[in-house]
């Protein structure tokens, strides 16, 4: 500031300097909050010292009130049915008229279901037994909406089965909104051996933010059994031909599997399927034959047979034939029938030659076996 006077056209002046210090805004701390998932929050930014203040505020996501680009410029900002991804931390900037800056900021913990407890596997289990697993859940005290808890086997959602059967507790009959969830399995069966089971549970329809317990394994010994045959009895292999047969076999744990002849002479064994093969087959090799799996559950070993027959298809044989008939069956066909030698499994085989001409001049004939197999 300048200071001039004039007397008698003489002019004296003096100056003084004035700073005006302007104090940088000074901002009340924003208080951390857990709020519920599915509830509303608000963060109030509050200066006590500073002048013409803007406001510019850092969120983790959108999902709240007054949140546009330009809306961002107000003190307070109030978030609306909140989920998980509104975990994190808000940070308020507020700037004065000469651009000086302050910054508080607080961290929002969205609150949802937990899980308490769950049976904690690997189980070691034995089939035909019953069994349950379970999860222990608490929805928030607060919460808006009920729990929704499902199960999941080897991450497909399970609902009962003829074995399986879930239950649930209501979280209302808890005054601390606890949620006991079971299956049980009654009894247990081949197919509930190495598969993990989880529960997961959230609140009302909020899936994304749905919590799961560790994976609950069951190792479910069972005894042996046969799956889709290779085999079907009886089997008819052309004498002199190749044919080979297997035993499937499904067991835990894994089953020695063997083929034993009529004369219970080991073929092949293996583990957990074996193959055979018939190579030039003969009358002889016509007769019963087993399939035979064991393993060992509970010290105890269990043995699963599959018997099957072999029947060996001759061919014509007139020399050997111990029958052979003709027949005139019209003017132009003559039928031949013969009999394979009986000692094939106890098995006459018959087999039956049609030689037909369409007229009697004729170079060429057909022949059309039929087979005919008597028990």
């Amino acid at each position: 500031f300048t200071c001039t006077a004039v007397i008698e056209a003489e002019e004296i002046s003096d100056m003084i300097n004035v700073n005006v210090y302007v104090p940088r805004p000074v901002l009340l701390p924003i208080q951390n909050q857990t709020v519920t998932q599915g509830l509303n929050v608000t963060f109030t930014c509050i200066a006590t010292v500073g002048f013409g203040l803007s406001y510019l505020w850092t969120i983790p996501h959108l999902n709240c009130v007054d949140c546009g680009p330009v809306a961002l410029n107000v003190p307070t900002i109030t978030l609306t049915d909140i989920t998980n991804q509104a975990n994190g931390s808000y940070t308020c900037t507020v700037t004065d008229f000469i651009n000086q800056t302050a910054t508080t900021s607080a961290v929002l913990t969205v609150g949802g279901p937990a899980i308490l407890d769950f049976s904690r596997g690997p189980f070691t289990l034995i089939e035909n037994n019953t069994f349950s697993i379970y999860c222990v859940i608490q929805n928030q005290i607060d919460a808006l909406e009920p729990l929704t808890i499902r199960w999941f086997r080897m991450g497909y959602f399970l609902n009962d089965t003829n074995t399986i059967t879930i239950t649930s507790t209501n979280e209302n009959d808890d005054n601390d909104r606890i949620v006991n969830s079971t299956i049980l399995f009654n009894p247990l069966v081949p197919s509930d051996n190495h598969h993990q089971y989880k529960c997961e549970a959230y609140i009302g329809n909020r899936l994304f933010d749905a919590v799961r317990s560790d994976f609950i394994n069951l190792d479910v010994r069972y005894a042996p059994f046969f799956g889709h045959p290779l085999i079907f009895s009886p089997v008819r292999i052309n004498l002199s031909e190749t044919l080979i047969v297997g035993c499937v076999t499904y067991g835990n744990p894994d089953p020695d599997v063997r083929i034993e002849d009529p004369d219970g002479v080991v073929l092949k064994e293996s583990n957990p399927t074996v193959y055979y093969t018939f190579e030039n087959v003969t009358y002889d090799r016509a007769g019963n034959y087993r399939c035979i799996a064991n393993n060992t559950i509970d010290s105890i070993k269990e043995i699963r047979v599959r018997p099957f027959e072999v029947i060996i298809q001759g061919r014509p044989d007139m020399v050997n034939a111990s029958t052979v008939r003709f027949e005139f069956l019209s003017f132009f066909t003559i039928r031949i029938t013969w009999e394979s030698p009986n000692d094939n499994f106890n098995e006459i085989n018959k087999y039956e030659l049609r030689f037909t001409s369409p007229s009697s001049i004729s170079s060429s004939f057909t022949i059309q076996p039929v087979f005919e197999f008597d028990t």
